[in-house]
């Protein structure tokens, strides 16, 4: 029998890599996302719409990648994040139960504090902010719901190719061909991740029949203001723009964790392959930014 997958969150730095990787993989794939781009409108947070969605595909599994991804906005407003990244979460992991179905979902390394990472798979998580409190939600409900049919998947500061131009990526180049410094903070450790190598070990690990928590990421683990001066050297911008700062002084609404990153030993062993770093993933970025 052909597979059937559907990818919600399609329009997505994450999710877009994820089509292009069960494209290789046989069997039928289609996207949902929020916005007119997307090949079958969906919105998380309306669980009707969801629900006929998913009767409608009838997908063998979900591919949930579509998230509210905006840490603050999640800090600011914990009802808009509950409804898109636990009430929407939820309404799939329940359909999925119910309909034999397998799903992956991605979550993040906000799941942990930041004191004494990177972090392994069996780490004690203390998330920090609304977002990592509404991450680790759904991992503890696809584990007590669907503990033989879930692929949980944590990675951290992914980058890739990003939808309209608003990834990281693309509002770093532009603020430094444009003359402007950018402050970024250089007490926040992480590993950058690339959205399609990402994409492809998530693939390699659901055809393995995985389940449970697994971590991807990168295998370099520097600052996020180093990462800003290494991006800006790869694009031919001039990095002493990118300004370290201590966290503190971006005022933001949500905590960080400082020590975070993850440690994705357990992945590469299990599925024989490397992790591109910086260097290796900028140079299968497509193109440059604008």
């Amino acid at each position: 029998m052909t597979a059937r997958h559907l990818v919600v969150g399609a329009t997505g730095q994450v999710g877009s890599h994820l089509l292009a990787a069960l494209a290789t993989s046989g069997g039928s794939v289609v996207g949902t996302g929020h916005s007119t781009a997307a090949e079958v409108r969906m919105d998380l947070a309306d669980a009707r719409g969801v629900v006929e969605v998913l009767n409608r595909v009838d997908p063998d599994t979900v591919w949930l990648a579509g998230a509210y991804t905006h840490v603050d906005g999640c800090e600011v407003d914990p009802e808009a994040s509950h409804r898109v990244n636990v009430a929407g979460p939820t309404t799939v992991a329940v359909w999925a139960r119910d309909h034999g179905a397998r799903l992956v979902f991605f979550s993040s390394d906000y799941v942990f504090d930041g004191t004494a990472g990177p972090y392994a798979e069996d780490a004690h998580p203390h998330p920090l902010s609304v977002y990592g409190r509404d991450k680790l939600a759904i991992e503890a409900l696809l584990a007590e719901e669907l503990p033989d049919r879930a692929l949980v998947v944590r990675t951290t500061w992914v980058y890739g190719r990003a939808a309209r131009g608003q990834g990281f990526i693309e509002r770093l180049t532009q603020n430094l061909a444009a003359g402007r410094s950018v402050r970024l903070p250089n007490d926040q450790w992480g590993n950058p991740t690339s959205a399609a190598n990402l994409a492809e070990a998530t693939r390699r690990l659901w055809a393995a029949g995985a389940a449970g928590v697994w971590h991807v990421a990168g295998p370099d683990y520097i600052t996020r203001a180093d990462w800003g001066r290494q991006l800006a050297a790869h694009f031919h911008r001039d990095p002493s723009r990118v300004e370290g700062v201590p966290t503190a002084a971006l005022a933001q609404p949500a905590a960080r964790p400082l020590a975070g990153g993850l440690l994705a030993a357990r992945a590469t062993t299990f599925l024989g392959m490397s992790f591109w770093d910086g260097a290796t993933g900028l140079n299968h970025l497509e193109s440059a930014p604008v």
